[in-house]
């Protein structure tokens, strides 16, 4: 494995000169040799932030999807939603595009909250789904999508002339671990999030107090093993993903307190074109219901 190292300004450093940064920076103090990289301090999840908004208001103001896309194909086009409808959605770490605007696509959704301690920001991106007061739902085929990446404002106003959209009940600015939520939610989506927040235990357990009895949840991470870990973090700092959970820790807290309605793992490979190193890893896309007992 070769020492990598990405800052809070998304600068990808190899080889000897990542060594000496990660001599002087890396999540090693931060691992339980149990449960993974459960919480990490504030000044480390600062960073964390700091490289979120470096990526998606600067080096990725152009983007329209984070592989929301990709996801939705993982999910088998969130299949154990279809046809149902809900009341009040929250998704937590919602980014500047959602998963909302695709689960929506297949279910019924009354109202959103989206939960983003970015999220105000993010309404400045050019491709951002969401204003205060309607989040767009994403366009079904490629004509659709080249309309809104060359004419977004007039993507936009056919979706809403056409009730295209889910009315945005509140944008809440904060981490979930910090998050007190107005009422409970019979719909929560947390995908691809868990590895940016500060605190696994109490994000497991503001989920649970934002999700009602029988609410459905939307969940995606990566698996990981605490037992190698030592080792990958001495080699390997990213400043965005500062957590990186047991798969353990992590199937618990599902199985302890959701009834699964889907869950499939999916392996991703990818090979660094610079280094010519392959990536391997494994992503949970899971779905279930808040059990009443």
């Amino acid at each position: 494995m070769r020492h990598i190292f990405i800052d809070e300004d998304i600068r990808v450093l190899e080889g000897a000169e990542a060594q000496r940064h990660l001599a002087e920076r890396n999540d090693l103090p931060f691992l339980d040799p149990a449960s993974g990289v459960v919480a990490v301090s504030p000044e480390r999840w600062a960073l964390a932030q700091r490289a979120e908004q470096a990526h998606w208001m600067r080096r990725g103001i152009g983007a329209q999807d984070d592989r929301n896309r990709q996801h939705l194909l993982s999910f088998r086009s969130f299949e154990a939603l279809r046809g149902r409808s809900f009341r009040h959605a929250l998704e937590i770490g919602c980014g500047p595009f959602t998963n909302l605007r695709l689960i929506g696509r297949t279910c019924k959704i009354g109202r959103c909250t989206l939960l983003d301690p970015l999220v105000r920001s993010y309404l400045s991106h050019p491709y951002c789904y969401y204003d205060e007061r309607m989040l767009d739902l994403g366009p079904t085929g490629v004509a659709g999508r080249i309309a809104r990446k060359l004419l977004p404002r007039c993507y936009r106003a056919a979706q809403r002339a056409m009730g295209r959209c889910i009315p945005v009940a509140a944008l809440e600015p904060a981490p979930i671990e910090t998050y007190v939520p107005r009422s409970r939610f019979d719909l929560v989506v947390m995908i691809n999030v868990l590895e940016h927040c500060f605190d696994g235990r109490r994000v497991f357990g503001n989920i649970l107090a934002a999700c009602e009895p029988g609410a459905a949840f939307v969940f995606m991470d990566a698996l990981y093993d605490a037992a190698p870990m030592a080792d990958s973090l001495a080699r390997q700092y990213d400043a965005a993903h500062p957590l990186k959970v047991d798969r353990r820790v992590l199937l618990d807290f599902l199985q302890s307190n959701f009834d699964e309605l889907f869950s499939r793992v999916v392996p991703r490979h990818s090979t660094r074109t610079d280094a010519g190193e392959h990536l391997d890893w494994h992503e949970l896309f899971y779905a279930g219901t808040r059990k009443t007992t």
